[in-house]
């Protein structure tokens, strides 16, 4: 009798009596995991910067390029390991949670126009590279993130290419401007 009051039996056993004490009738256990469920998905969504991306950059219905189902990645402090949706599109990135992690009631994909964006790590080579992704920023709204392996491969060609694009045209518009 001495040893159950002392420690964390008396805890166990005050909290074993308090979850006995409550009756939740049976059609209420559903709503109470949704609603649990939708709390969940919003906080990590606001955590991660989800919500913030899709009230600055609304979805976009384009044809993608190049798109990862599972990809795996963080943004901000919430580590998504498989459970990113990555879209590559002629007008940006397609970013955001998978299907079963976006909230209900902060539903899209928001498409982050390429200027937008800037690679701050590219993926390293090697053994580091297993480890290390590619990190990129949104300067607009101060939001980082990682992704790893193709998805951050991928996201980083495009942004080479459109700066190699931009570069082309800036050196080029003087050349054509004497030409006129």
């Amino acid at each position: 009798m001495a040893n159950a009051t002392l420690g964390g039996c008396l805890t166990r056993q005050l909290l074993v009596r308090a979850v006995h004490s409550i009756e939740l009738p049976p059609w209420a256990v559903p709503f109470f995991v949704v609603g649990l469920w939708v709390l969940v998905s919003t906080l990590i969504a606001w955590m991660a910067g989800h919500i913030a991306l899709l009230s600055r950059f609304p979805p976009v219905n384009e044809a993608l390029m190049e798109r990862f189902h599972f990809a795996s990645g963080y943004m901000r402090l919430v580590h998504f390991g498989n459970a990113l949706f990555v879209g590559i599109g002629p007008r940006g990135l397609h970013l955001a949670p998978n299907a079963l992690f976006r909230p209900l009631l902060f539903r899209g994909v928001p498409c982050i126009p390429w200027p937008e964006l800037t690679c701050i790590r590219p993926r390293a080579d090697g053994f580091r590279g297993w480890f290390w992704g590619s990190k990129f920023e949104i300067r607009s709204l101060n939001l980082r993130f990682t992704l790893y392996g193709n998805p951050g491969r991928s996201v980083e060609a495009v942004l080479q290419s459109f700066a190699r694009l931009t570069a082309g045209t800036e050196r080029d518009a003087p050349a054509r401007a004497s030409l006129s």
